[in-house]
């Protein structure tokens, strides 16, 4: 009984080192784990799929990929010479390129992609819509890279794609974003209100050099529901 209650202590006092290596580890290779997705799913134009069960081009999941390349170089999984052609590939095939009639990219509605699109070809696949919020985690790849890249070919390329946003199209005369844009039926009825990942939309929108959407945008997006019993409280997405 005493060994018992003495091994208690001892692994008590013990454990929480072993445990905070152990956790490093965990995270280090949950990190990397996640880079090598966007790394090992991205096709030679600079596409990422929507997941290995879906292997469909996702504007999403590009915003997420460019993110990653700075967070890859910093931890010396790959060489800043990689880490910047594979994002020059990336924004190259988004951006229609005015002076080049031949160019390839992914086609848009006032600089809003469709949320999945064929990588073959670069068009809509007819699924979902013109995206506002899958833009918006697209742009904040784009700035991402913008900022960690300063003074070459991806700040120029980046700060086009980002400045074409209309984020005040997006708007379709409302005082908050619609969710999105079909050429078949136009607008969504739906739009980001309350508190949710609409928000780096809004922010993003409110900060176009410009496209700019008014400031009462933001209490537009978090005014409450009313009437209403209760507080509202919406989907916890995992990235809000």
């Amino acid at each position: 009984f005493v060994l018992v209650i003495l091994s208690f202590f001892l692994t008590a006092y013990v454990q929480p080192s072993l445990a905070e290596e152990d956790d490093e580890e965990f995270l280090e290779m949950v990190e990397n784990k996640t880079f090598l997705f966007f790394y090992e799913n991205t096709d030679e134009r600079g596409f990422t799929i929507e997941s290995t069960a879906w292997p469909i081009g996702s504007i999403a999941s590009s915003g997420f990929y460019l993110t990653s390349i700075p967070i890859a170089i910093e931890r010396k999984w790959i060489t800043h010479e990689e880490g910047y052609q594979r994002v020059l590939t990336t924004l190259n095939s988004y951006y229609d390129d005015p002076n080049d009639p031949d160019d390839f990219y992914v086609e848009n509605e006032h600089g809003f992609f469709p949320h999945w699109f064929h990588q073959e070809t670069g068009k809509w696949n007819e699924i979902d819509c013109f995206s506002s919020i899958d833009t918006a985690i697209l742009m904040a790849g784009v700035l991402t890279v913008r900022q960690y890249f300063p003074d070459t070919e991806i700040e120029t390329v980046a700060t086009n794609l980002y400045e074409d946003v209309d984020w005040e199209w997006m708007l379709n005369g409302g005082d908050t974003l619609s969710m999105g844009w079909r050429p078949d039926t136009g607008f969504l009825s739906s739009r980001w209100e309350g508190y949710n990942e609409g928000m780096l939309a809004v922010l993003l929108a409110l900060g176009s050099p410009d496209h700019s959407i008014p400031d009462e945008s933001w209490d537009a997006w978090t005014r409450t529901y009313k009437p209403a019993k209760y507080t509202y409280n919406n989907q916890s997405y995992t990235f809000i």
